[in-house]
């Protein structure tokens, strides 16, 4: 479903967990400027994100792998186990078992984070919000939690 479709019903409730500073603000604002997505909460790090997740009850989460305390792929487990919803993956990693494990784990999306560059970003903008808009509307089913 593209944007336009979405814009007669209420927006998709977005949250963004991303331990860099620079990327959640500027995902923020990408976000914050569609008719399709309503930013609900933003988290640091996993266990943050977790938290946020479990309060806001979002309807898609913009997720990143490498965060302290607790991890992307760690989040990934707690929410396919517990409160299942799209997550689209958005991470520097590009090896492929990263890209697969968080595929296998329940991401519906894997996007290589755009650098911090000063058009990095800018480049890549409506590609990142029709991936994501696409992805909220995905139907996502409980899943055990998986290995580490």
């Amino acid at each position: 479903m593209t944007e336009r479709g979405r814009q007669e019903r209420a927006p998709y409730r977005l949250a963004i967990v991303d331990d860099s500073p620079y990327h959640r603000l500027r995902f923020a604002k990408l976000f914050g400027r569609s008719e399709a997505l309503e930013v609900v909460g933003m988290a640091a790090d996993g266990e943050e994100g977790v938290g946020l997740i479990a309060s806001a009850r979002p309807d898609v989460v913009l997720l990143d792998l490498t965060m302290p305390r607790m991890d992307g792929f760690a989040v990934l487990r707690w929410v396919m186990a517990h409160a299942p919803l799209p997550i689209v993956v958005c991470s520097s990693r590009t090896d492929r078992d990263s890209v697969f494990k968080a595929l296998e784990l329940g991401a519906v999306d894997y996007i290589i984070k755009p650098g911090t560059g000063r058009d990095s970003l800018a480049r890549i903008e409506r590609y990142l919000l029709d991936r994501v808009v696409a992805a909220a509307g995905a139907r996502v089913e409980a899943r055990p939690i998986a290995p580490a």
